[in-house]
């Protein structure tokens, strides 16, 4: 499974600790104050990422690559 993931060290204006991300996952982040805390909170944000994306019909992931597959569906005007 192709999961890209971000890690970039946060600043004091930011609170410190450090931000991970999932690259294709858009918005799928987490933080905390070792890089090993913020994965370890990042795989909980992705289960409820795709628990919500699956829930709301925002897109349509394919779980073997982690790329989205846009819902055509998705904010057309009826």
């Amino acid at each position: 499974m192709n999961e890209e993931i971000k890690i970039r060290k946060l600043t004091d204006a930011e609170g410190g600790g450090y931000l991970a991300e999932y690259i294709h996952l858009k918005g799928c982040m987490a933080d905390g104050e070792t890089k090993i805390e913020a994965l370890q909170e990042l795989e909980k944000a992705k289960e409820s990422w795709l628990l919500s994306a699956k829930e709301f019909e925002m897109e349509e992931y394919d779980l073997s690559t982690m790329k989205s597959r846009a819902n055509p569906y998705m904010n057309r005007r009826v």
